[in-house]
């Protein structure tokens, strides 16, 4: 099964529960939450609410469970959450509810669907949505992956086709690799090193503290200070209609036979010599050091930025 041919009508369970999350509570009210409290003030969270275009979304949600939680919407615009099992009382069964058929507005003037950027400028909204992570590859294969929320050793191997234009400017600012995000508005997104941009992305940088927009500046500082100043950058924009997931590896786990010529083919395209001698075939492999696509950017820790901002689920 996957996203683009699971029957919306059937009720089944939704394994792949992903996307940017939301609260939603009764009298019609939905607003992201960012995971720490404000600087300086321990108790107090940046709330985001929607102000439009999420009425018929929380109505449906509330019949699923009325007492709020909450959701997540996917880079495809699929709104899923996840309800408890009979005699439980933790939701843990995801469910797909709807899609999102109206663009979300927020209050404070938070702009999560800007115009005009170009790639490599700052990104100023939430930087929320689904996380993948890519491998760039000589031979020109596309290797995407995607984690679970749940357990950020379980990766699924995407089937998609990136933009060209989209996995260009990804390679310029990540050409090893790395991780990405995607709004539910299709906005592509992810992180760098300040020392990557250039003179008009760091005066734009240093503009930042004197915004007169506070939720601007605390969503960024939010970000940029949970991960060792990395600052959020926008990509381009990715209208997705399709995904297929192919099932689930851990981290760590043996390589098949076709795995390891694969990688070996990788590795001869990049030394540009033969990978004969290079590994013996018939070994095993012991771990993560015979894993593909297991680098430093790929790793998810307890203490690896991107997995800190992301909020446990219920």
């Amino acid at each position: 099964m996957t996203p683009s041919n699971y029957d919306t009508s059937s009720g089944d369970d939704y394994p792949y529960y992903r996307g940017m999350r939301f609260q939603f509570h009764s009298g019609n009210r939905m607003y992201w939450r960012g995971p720490q409290p404000r600087a300086g003030k321990d108790d107090i969270f940046i709330r985001v609410a929607v102000k439009s275009g999420h009425e018929d979304i929380v109505r449906k949600l509330l019949k699923i469970r009325p007492e709020g939680g909450s959701c997540r919407i996917t880079e495809m615009g699929e709104v899923l959450v996840k309800i408890a099992e009979d005699n439980e009382t933790t939701p843990e069964i995801p469910r797909y509810v709807c899609h999102l058929r109206k663009r979300l507005v927020f209050e404070n003037n938070i702009d999560n669907r800007p115009s005009g950027l170009e790639p490599g400028d700052i990104w100023k909204g939430i930087y929320d949505g689904t996380r993948f992570a890519f491998l760039p590859s000589a031979t020109g294969n596309q290797n995407v992956w995607w984690s679970t929320v749940e357990d950020f050793s379980v990766r699924y191997a995407v089937e998609t086709k990136i933009p060209r234009e989209i996995l260009f400017n990804l390679r310029v600012w990540k050409p090893t690799g790395g991780r990405f995000c995607i709004t539910p508005d299709g906005y592509v997104l992810t992180l760098v090193e300040p020392g990557l941009l250039n003179q008009s992305q760091i005066d734009d940088l240093f503009r930042l503290p004197h915004e007169e927009n506070e939720y601007v500046r605390d969503l960024f500082f939010m970000k940029h200070g949970r991960t060792g100043d990395m600052v959020p950058v926008f990509i381009g924009t990715w209208d997705v209609d399709h995904l297929s997931f192919r099932p689930p590896r851990k981290w760590g786990e043996s390589l098949s036979r076709n795995e390891k010529e694969n990688l070996l083919k990788s590795i001869s395209s990049f030394l540009g010599g033969d990978s004969v001698g290079m590994v013996n075939s018939e070994s095993e492999s012991e771990g993560p050091e015979g894993d593909p696509d297991l680098m430093e950017d790929f790793i998810p820790a307890s203490d690896d930025p991107e997995v800190a901002l992301l909020m446990e689920e219920e």
